[in-house]
This record gives C-alpha cells, sequence and structure tokens, in this order.
C-alpha cells in the first residue's frame, strides 16, 4: 500500500507542480499598485521569488543545511525548472524569501514573492486575495477526547482501553493467551 501511495505521489507531482505555479500566477496585485503579471516580472528579472516557511514540517522548513527543504519546497522547485523550460529562462534564478503565517499573503499580493511554498489552508478571505492551486494534502480534524486516531490494526480505542484495564489482566500480562 505504501508503494502505491508513493507511485501517486511521484506521478501527480508533475501535475501539482502546475497547480501550484498558478496560485501565485493568479493572485492579483493590492489596490493602487501596477497590474504586472508574474510571468511577465520572471521574464525581465530573469528570477523566480519562492517563498517558504521555517518551521512547517514537512511541507516547508529549513533543512540541516540550512536550505529550504520539505514537500511543497520539492513542487515548486519542480515549478522553478517548469518554467525554465517554459519561458526558455535557462539560467533563470531561484531565490528563497522566508514567509510567516503573518505574512506570507501580503508578500505574495504585494508581489515580493511570486510563489509561495509552504501549507497554507484555503479559506474564503485568503481566496479573495490570492488564487489557491488543487490541494496537496488534507488534514482532517480531530474527535473530542480521542488522542490517537492511527493505531494497529483491529485495535480501536475499546480494545486499548481493556489492554491497559487490570480488571481485565486475568494475570496474564497485558495481552492475555490466546
Amino acid at each position: 500500500m505504501t508503494r502505491i501511495w508513493i507511485a501517486l505521489l511521484v506521478s501527480m507531482r508533475s501535475a501539482l507542480a502546475i497547480c501550484v505555479a498558478l496560485l501565485a500566477l493568479a493572485a492579483g496585485p493590492a489596490a493602487g499598485q501596477e497590474i504586472r503579471p508574474t510571468l511577465d516580472k520572471i521574464k525581465e528579472t530573469g528570477a523566480i521569488q519562492l517563498g517558504y516557511r521555517d518551521t512547517s514540517r514537512p511541507f516547508s522548513f529549513r533543512g540541516s543545511d540550512g536550505q529550504p527543504a520539505g514537500f511543497s519546497i520539492d513542487l515548486c522547485t519542480q515549478v522553478a525548472g517548469g518554467l525554465r523550460e517554459s519561458l526558455k529562462l535557462p539560467g533563470l534564478r531561484v531565490a528563497w524569501v522566508a514567509v510567516t503565517p503573518a505574512d506570507r499573503i501580503a508578500k505574495l499580493v504585494k508581489g515580493t514573492i511570486d510563489l509561495e511554498c509552504g501549507s497554507t489552508t484555503i479559506t474564503f478571505g485568503r481566496m479573495e486575495q490570492v488564487a489557491f492551486s488543487h490541494m496537496i494534502s488534507v488534514d482532517g480534524g480531530s474527535l473530542p477526547g480521542h488522542r490517537r486516531l492511527w493505531h494497529r490494526h483491529g485495535e480501536g480505542p475499546r480494545r486499548q482501553a481493556r489492554r491497559r484495564d487490570p480488571q481485565h489482566d486475568h494475570g496474564e500480562g497485558a495481552r492475555g493467551k490466546r
């Protein structure tokens, strides 16, 4: 099952990379700011400004070598490579710009960054300011009172509670005899 999941992620990387590129390319300018399409800016400057987060593992973080790393970083690197080919800019420079949860949307709107490579949640308020790619990750909510949603096959919360309960131990250890 793990192999299938990894193969699915790898095959989706190219499609997701293009979608992530659309996030920044469709972002509108701030009020009173010159309308300058992102692709035109990248062509003129020969550089793409990629925003990243320092501490948003596993999507975007500063690696042990001090460079941006993570799943979103990999996707953004592929986007830059795709733009390098499609815009015929073999010398396209990639500039990494640190962003925070407080300033990432503002930096996109102002044009400080061309693309945000992080883990930004899609909200209606943000959709009014910038465009989003297709989702690259889905995070479910948690149920009140449940600390552990992932467990070994066949061991739901009731069985785990029974194993910890001395009344169900029958003097045979935590697992009992089968």
